[in-house]
Order: C-alpha cells, then structure tokens, then sequence
C-alpha cells in the first residue's frame, strides 16, 4: 500500500469522523496507522487519533484506550495540537474508561477538563454531551 493511498484513508476516515459515521472508518484506520508509524510519517500520529476515537465512538472501548491514551501525551508535546482535539481526547478516553470500568475517577478528571475546554470553546453540542456523561453515576 502507497503512502499517498494509506494518507488517504487517514484523510477520508477524518472526513467520516466529522460526519460521525465511525463505523466505515473503523475497518482501514488500524493497518493504515501501523504502516504510517512504521515509515515515520506525520501523519501516522492524526491517524492513530482518529483510530481511537473512532473506536470509542463505537463502543470498542477496550481497543480505544491505548490509542487514545497515546494521542493524548502525543498531544501534550505538539504545540498546535488544539485545545479541540484534547478535549475531544479526554472526552473520548474518559468513555472508553468508563465503559470498561476503570479508574473511574481518571475518567470523571478527563471528563471535566474536557467540559472545561468545549465550554470556553463555545462547543454547546459537547458540552450537553459531556455534562450528561458526568451526571450519570
């Protein structure tokens, strides 16, 4: 597989995820992830993040874990990463946490950076999103 074909997949699997339609991204995300990290391209870190917040938005939490946490220190040290895309980050890791029933109360923190962020990002759909979530038990 082409760089310039693998690229593409990450490309269109990030044009799916603003459509949230994760589930056709899903199956191409991982072996193009893989492939892009092994020939150290740039883009092997925004399609590591997509392949873990798709997976967590379809409840493949076990599986989002790693790669999200690995977006989320990854976004740590990228200077332009987003205060978007970190919250985005959170809130996707602080799910998978949840529905695989660890460290709750590292989930509740991710969820509550995140609705610090959506919320002075004027992001409402989110915020309503992330205020449910923290107000479940």
């Amino acid at each position: 597989m082409s760089t310039a074909c693998i690229i593409s997949i990450v490309d269109t699997a990030a044009q799916v995820r603003n459509l949230r339609r994760f589930r056709l991204a899903q199956p191409s995300l991982a072996p193009a992830q893989k492939t892009l990290q092994r020939l150290n391209d740039p883009q092997a870190k925004n399609a590591l993040f997509v392949l873990g917040f798709a997976l967590a938005n379809v409840k493949r939490y076990a599986e989002a874990i790693e790669p999200l946490e690995q977006s989320l220190r990854d976004a740590a040290t990228i200077k332009d990463s987003g205060a978007r895309n970190t919250a985005m980050l959170e809130y996707a890791l602080a799910r998978s946490l949840r529905g695989t029933k660890r460290d709750p109360a590292r989930a509740k923190q991710l969820a509550q950076s995140a609705l610090r962020s959506f919320r002075s990002l004027k992001i409402q759909d989110e915020v309503r999103d992330v205020e449910a979530f923290l107000a479940q038990p």
